[in-house]
């Protein structure tokens, strides 16, 4: 890992795996940071010695805190998701056959599922991961047990965001809809943008608002409190073809990255 300064892009610091750590030239696939660590997930070795591990790095001193690692699972650590609870205390690992759980404080294993599939569409807010483990079928587990919560059937496609309460999703290709992380039950639903043939719209949340963003262009913002339409518009310099851009706020500004652009709209 190399850390940059923000002002210059000078190279200021380096972490690197432990020497002894793997076999085959272990490398990283994603990494995610958080409260003074960085939470690193990648994998070693081929064939029946492949493995995936996560590693937590302190970053006061670079040293490892904590290494999961697990034979059992068959991934490629490319197919890999990692992503943290609301709350820092979990964090979960997805790929293409299993959902694996972690305690972040020391990488204990909390839970596993062998029947789904994280690689895709894995969210952990409120205390829930939401999965989407095959088409049209969405279901939410608790964070720390694995408990199944509830499911729902709708032509989603996994693009989550969440506020901690609510969790929202486009169904259909141009309906926005918002339902409860607890429950899984509608809490409202709102008409989008007509869009063309593409990737599904992309979802994020910034200050009471909930967007909307299609690769192709079309783009709304919506009450997250009740689904209200607050304005709805085409976005200039959007290119279809690259997938919906993943959506930021920062500072009353929308920001959205493709084509290894950042974009910025007010």
């Amino acid at each position: 890992f190399r850390f940059h300064d923000p002002a210059t892009g000078e190279v200021i610091d380096e972490i690197e795996l432990p020497p002894s750590f793997g076999t085959g030239d272990p490398y990283i696939s994603r990494a995610v940071l958080r409260d003074g660590r960085i939470y690193a997930a990648g994998g070693y070795g081929e064939g029946g010695d492949a493995a995936v591990f996560v590693v937590a790095f302190d970053l006061e001193t670079g040293e490892p805190d904590w290494i999961h690692e697990d034979q059992s699972l068959g991934w490629s650590p490319v197919d890999t998701t990692l992503t943290f609870g609301s709350d820092g205390s979990t964090l979960v690992l997805g790929g293409p056959n299993a959902i694996l759980a972690l305690d972040a404080g020391t990488g204990g294993e909390l839970w596993r599922s062998l029947e789904l599939t994280g690689r895709d569409g894995l969210h952990v807010d409120g205390g829930v991961v939401v999965a989407w483990p095959e088409p049209r079928v969405n279901r939410g587990f608790d964070a720390r047990t694995g408990e199944f919560l509830w499911e729902f059937d709708e032509n989603t496609f996994p693009r989550y965001a969440s506020d901690g309460t609510n969790f929202y999703v486009v169904v259909n290709d141009n309906e926005l809809q918002a339902r409860r992380l607890a429950t899984g039950d509608l809490v409202w639903r709102a008409d989008g943008p007509t869009v063309g043939i593409g990737a599904p719209a992309a979802v994020g949340i910034g200050g009471d608002l909930v967007y909307f963003v299609h690769e192709t262009g079309p783009a709304a913002a919506f009450r997250l409190s009740s689904g209200q339409l607050v304005w709805s518009s085409t976005l200039e310099g959007i290119s279809s073809g690259g997938g919906s851009p993943p959506l930021f706020t920062a500072g009353g500004r929308l920001i959205l990255l493709q084509d290894e652009t950042v974009k910025v709209y007010r």
